[in-house]
């Protein structure tokens, strides 16, 4: 599993993502294979290979991805749709530490 920031945000982020959809999952009484069924009848390009890696905080999803699993699980309310499909989004602000830019030494710069 990649450490740290990457394109898609924190791990933080995708940790939080992955647990809220698998809440959501467990909430609608599906099982992964359920879900897939659900979401490949949808027309989405899923396997539970991959729903199992987001699950398991191994995949980074995108937006529309979020949407998908939404939908196959029933979510409706619009604020806890917004809220997972914005933690699936790129951050928009860049993180602090990057603001030190050239003024710490080069192997605190990796450490950060």
């Amino acid at each position: 599993m990649t450490q740290g920031l990457d394109a898609s945000g924190s791990v933080v982020r995708r940790w939080q993502l992955a647990a809220a959809l698998k809440a959501h999952r467990e909430l609608a009484e599906l099982a992964q294979d359920q879900a897939i069924e659900r979401l490949t009848s949808a027309g989405a390009r899923w396997s539970r290979s991959k729903l199992s890696r987001v699950e398991n905080r191994d995949h980074h999803l995108k937006p529309r991805e979020v949407e998908q699993l939404l939908d196959a699980y029933g979510v409706i309310d619009t604020e806890t749709r917004d809220a997972l499909v914005q933690l699936a989004a790129p951050p928009r602000e860049r993180g602090w530490w990057l603001s030190f830019g050239g003024e710490l030494p080069e192997e605190w710069q990796s450490l950060l």
